[in-house]
């Protein structure tokens, strides 16, 4: 369970985070870009155009933290997202490298905003959403 003071940093921050399209392509961008630097084996997940991802990544981040809230409410649908991830061949070890580099971009667009508090908020939400999305990955596994 997310603390109410976790949830009104990020939310707060994700307002400085998620400016319209173009800015928004360029923080999926730069996402992506380090989330190959920590690991470019990575890459081999995505066959399609990384702008594009990049796109699809904001309005997924946006859509996730503009419920944060109702994290009870959003449990099914990042369990989904787990499900899917199995199926772009995303493995448990994975989740700890893309964490990193969220913290990464949210950090290097922040600059000197992005306090201690706000770090261990962001780190909160993600592990929070990310071991949603394992339970349903391992749901996902255990059927198949």
């Amino acid at each position: 369970m997310l603390k109410a003071s976790d949830i009104q940093l990020v939310c707060r921050s994700w307002e400085k985070l998620s400016p319209n399209i173009p800015e928004g392509i360029i923080l999926g961008q730069k996402f992506y870009k380090n989330l190959f630097t920590l690991d470019p084996s990575l890459k081999t997940l995505f066959k399609g155009d990384l702008t594009e991802q990049s796109i699809h990544f904001m309005h997924i981040m946006d859509t996730i933290v503009n419920a944060i809230d109702k994290v009870d409410d959003l449990s099914d649908v990042v369990a989904r997202l787990g499900v899917r991830h199995v199926g772009y061949g995303v493995q448990e070890a994975d989740y700890a490298v893309f964490g990193k580099a969220l913290l990464m971009t949210i950090e290097q667009t922040l600059a000197d905003a992005f306090t201690p508090e706000l770090k261990q908020a962001w780190e909160n939400t993600y592990n929070t959403l990310a071991e949603l999305m394992k339970k349903g990955a391992e749901a996902a596994s255990s059927v198949a």
